[in-house]
């Protein structure tokens, strides 16, 4: 069950090239089976398996309809159902020939990957290439990238206008950190198929390894324009949406995936990480129950699971999850630091210094585990018990210069959600004393549209240092497009300038301000200096403004 989750996480889409592989020529049919086919077609499979399943009710022996139904299924991630479609397939009337790489494929969904290589290498003629690549990725969930991206590349070689296989190819080659090797074979799928939502999917991925949520919840947002009930796609924003604070969207989302599958264990994960978020640990640890052993190997769910055990005070349980974690992931900080504390719960003082000091004095450690580190150490005696005991009190001096580098360069890149959700986090670690972390939060919360938010953020910011021209700007700037009190914004913007009266930007708003508020013949002013000034970015955008003067 552990492999079959890996494989829908990482390898659940197949583009429309390989899954019609084995469906052309065919006779005009009924017209269930030419709407099943419209909608198959179209990137609905649900509308399309429930008209098949009226059909095949009424005619059990049309090996066309069980043929596509098995496709259907392979799109939807059922390799138990997918397999006993084709095999009646082939019991009523398709030729062996047709279904291999289909049949192959519905094992791998299952992680019978010995079966699905064998299957896979019996495809042969016009769907040698489909096979090849069932084949590569059945071998890259096995392990051997090397492998896969051989039989990847000899698919290419036979059919290289096939985007799932490039798609696929650039899908190992992240697995194997080449992140710009997997770019470049998702603009090859691309430029093949524009509609492919697999190097979409991939392009998402590699977006948001590095770092880029926005860009990465772009493509996701593509795939799903193309393909709407999209369920990895669907899974994969919603993993998104919760990475950069916006729990209850993950969690709106995850729930209609489960809408399409009640049983979907990554949605059934996430809507247990929003409980855990909401602190509501019993309801963590029954939606974590309900998805068996299929996420067993996933570490962000083992680690979530150890984090609802030790919450709910089984402590034991939580040590065995993160032993379980740090026996794959041993550079695991989280799962260290879970089991550090439940350590100590269980009374092992002993085991929880060792596992929490290197941590501590790596300033890797929370303030709890901190805590809890100087109350182990008393316990056994140990002088510096007092020295762990006042750190815990302070904020962590590397987990605030990580966070605040993060913040901002979040925020110089765009990514307001991310920058969001990074500056709260620092002001709850440091408190709401620092102006600047306050401006730039309310800078953040305006650009993602959350004006509300932003205005007393930034007058907090104001009100602590009135004389920073940034902070002037941005609450004088917020006062203005908000309406919140205009004049005042205007006030406040003109200060702003005149205490930096070399930036642009501020200039720029107090000009929008004057031309917006009636002083026209300051806003001219204002606007002529800011188009004959060469390091001005928005001249055509003045230049506009200027014209309606």
């Amino acid at each position: 069950m552990a492999r079959l989750d890996k494989l829908r996480l990482l390898f659940l889409p197949l583009g429309a090239a390989l899954i019609l592989a084995g469906c052309g020529g065919a006779p005009v049919q009924p017209p269930s089976m030419e709407q099943a086919q419209r909608k198959f077609s179209a990137n609905d499979p649900y509308g399309a398996r429930t008209e098949l399943l009226a059909l095949l009710k009424a005619n059990p022996a049309d090996g066309k309809a069980h043929l596509l139904q098995g496709r259907i299924y392979l799109v939807l991630g059922d390799g138990i159902a997918a397999e006993a479609e084709i095999l009646r397939a082939r019991e009523t009337g398709i030729a062996v020939g047709e279904t291999h790489h289909l049949l192959a494929h519905a094992l791998l969904l299952q992680g019978e990957t010995t079966r699905a290589l064998r299957e896979a290498a019996s495809a042969d003629g016009k769907y040698k290439a489909a096979g090849l690549r069932i084949a590569g990725r059945t071998q890259a969930a096995m392990g051997d990238n090397a492998a896969a991206l051989r039989t990847l590349e000899d698919g290419i070689a036979l059919d290289a206008a096939d985007a799932g296989l490039w798609a696929d190819r650039g899908r190992v080659l992240l697995a194997t950190k080449d992140a710009a090797g997997a770019a470049d074979a998702a603009k090859h799928a691309l430029a093949i198929d524009a509609r492919n939502v697999d190097a979409m999917m991939l392009n998402a991925e590699i977006a948001r390894g590095a770092g880029e949520p926005e860009r990465a919840l772009g493509w996701f947002d593509r795939a799903l324009k193309i393909f709407p009930r999209h369920v990895p796609a669907m899974l994969g924003k919603a993993a998104l949406l919760g990475d950069v604070g916006q729990p209850q969207a993950m969690l709106d989302l995850a729930r209609e995936v489960l809408q399409l599958d009640a049983k979907n264990p990554y949605a059934l994960f996430l809507e247990a990480r929003h409980a855990v978020a909401k602190r509501d640990y019993p309801a963590a640890r029954d939606l974590m129950q309900q998805t068996g052993t299929a996420l067993d190997r996933n570490p962000a769910a083992m680690l979530l699971n150890g984090e609802i055990a030790l919450r709910l005070g089984n402590n034991e349980a939580a040590i065995e999850a993160m032993n379980r974690l740090l026996a794959t992931e041993p550079g695991n900080n989280s799962a260290r630091q879970t089991l550090g504390i439940a350590q100590w719960g269980v009374g092992d003082a002993l085991s929880a210094v060792a596992t929490l000091q290197p941590l501590a004095d790596r300033n890797l450690a929370s303030r709890e585990a901190i805590g809890i580190l100087a109350k182990a150490m008393e316990s056994l005696g140990d002088k510096r018990a007092m020295a762990y005991a006042t750190r815990a009190k302070l904020p962590n001096p590397r987990l605030v210069a990580d966070q605040l580098v993060a913040a901002d360069r979040a925020l110089k890149a765009g990514r307001w959600s991310e920058a969001v959700r990074r500056y709260e986090s620092l002001r709850g670690e440091i408190g709401k004393r620092d102006p600047m972390v306050a401006n730039n939060l309310a800078w953040a919360y305006f650009k993602s549209g959350d004006v509300a938010r932003a205005l007393p953020i930034s007058a907090e910011a104001y009100r602590t240092a009135p004389a920073n021209a940034s902070i002037a700007d941005t609450h004088g700037w917020l006062l203005h497009v908000s309406g919140k009190d205009r004049a005042r914004g205007l006030a406040v913007l003109r200060d702003a300038t005149k205490a930096a009266p070399a930036n642009l930007t501020i200039r720029w708003h107090l000009a929008q301000a004057l031309a917006e508020q009636g002083h026209k013949e300051e806003a001219r002013r204002e606007l002529a200096a800011l188009i004959a000034a060469p390091a001005f970015a928005e001249k055509e955008q003045a230049r506009v403004t200027l014209a309606r003067l």
